[in-house]
């Protein structure tokens, strides 16, 4: 089984921005793995809808349920810089705080990634398919029932309403068979170390704390992997 791109033929961005609390950055420096989660633990409730799902006087949410059970995704930002909204959503409490972004080359990333699936290992037995690229943002909410069915897309799990597009989301999408026992599945890139990617601290913290944070990553071992964004510059806290 091979890994299908979707929706990458206009791509210009050259970066995929993973933005993380310190306990998931944590978790990927002592690992090197990236977490899939099941769809239907997004905050998102229409996630991997049908348009079938919507066109009848109520949602089909039973039906939309059960299907995200059977998608397992990794959620990246994809563009040449990242996103100042990014980094401060999402959290609702302090320790879940996105204080930190790792930073893959697109193209690097989207290689070692396929190449997983030619040893068959880290992916669950029961994979229908692998399919990775950017989400399409689709207006859909008052939209007229002629209307939304217009709006058609190839694969669910890379549909969102518009009003989420500032995301700039890139995908990589695990469907499954039958649902999906576990909250998510591990995806084992590399030895950490030899993994090339940067981290980036939260320009959007005071800068005693964003300094904190970056002496932080310097005691694990991981300062020649540290950057600073054009947007800590701009916001001067280097």
């Amino acid at each position: 089984m091979y890994w299908e791109s979707y929706n990458v033929a206009k791509i210009r961005g050259k970066y995929l921005y993973r933005f993380m609390s310190k306990e998931r950055l944590e978790q990927f420096l002592n690992s090197g793995n990236l977490w899939f989660s099941r769809a239907d633990l997004f905050g998102d409730k229409m996630e991997c809808f049908r348009l079938s799902d919507i066109s009848g006087k109520s949602f089909d949410y039973d039906s939309i349920l059960s299907r995200k059970k059977k998608h397992l995704i990794c959620c990246f930002h994809e563009g040449n810089n990242e996103s100042l909204a990014m980094w401060d959503t999402y959290f609702r409490k302090d320790k879940d705080r996105r204080n930190f972004s790792i930073r893959f080359n697109r193209a690097e990333l989207v290689n070692l990634i396929e190449s997983k699936n030619k040893i068959r290992i880290d992916i669950p037995e029961d994979t229908q398919s692998l399919i990775h690229g950017k989400v399409l943002y689709r207006s859909l909410v008052g939209l007229a029932p002629e209307k939304v069915q217009t709006k058609t897309v190839k694969h669910v799990a890379f549909r969102k309403e518009a009003s989420f597009s500032y995301e700039r989301e890139y995908r990589f999408d695990i469907r499954v068979c039958s649902d999906f026992a576990e909250n998510g599945h591990s995806l084992t890139l590399d030895n950490v170390y030899t993994l090339n990617f940067d981290i980036l601290v939260n320009p959007l913290l005071n800068q005693p704390q964003y300094k904190k944070e970056r002496k932080y990553v310097k005691s694990l071992g991981f300062e020649s992997k540290l950057s600073d964004s054009e947007l800590a510059k701009w916001l001067n806290k280097v």
